[in-house]
């Protein structure tokens, strides 16, 4: 997962990269053996920004 450094763009714009980097990487959990783990592993960032409820 891609992260943008802090302020290097809007806050809004870096939530919808966010979001789109969480779709690619719900898809690949889904995929794989360890889906539970890698979701986990992504929840505080995904609570930041407030995306918890985009999960599948």
């Amino acid at each position: 997962m891609v992260r943008v450094p802090g302020g290097a763009v809007d806050d809004e714009i870096e939530r919808r990269l966010l979001f789109e980097e969480l779709r690619r990487v719900s898809e690949f959990a889904g995929l794989a053996r360890s889906g539970g783990q890698i979701i986990e592993t992504h929840m505080p960032l995904l609570r930041d920004y407030d995306l918890v409820h985009h999960l599948p």
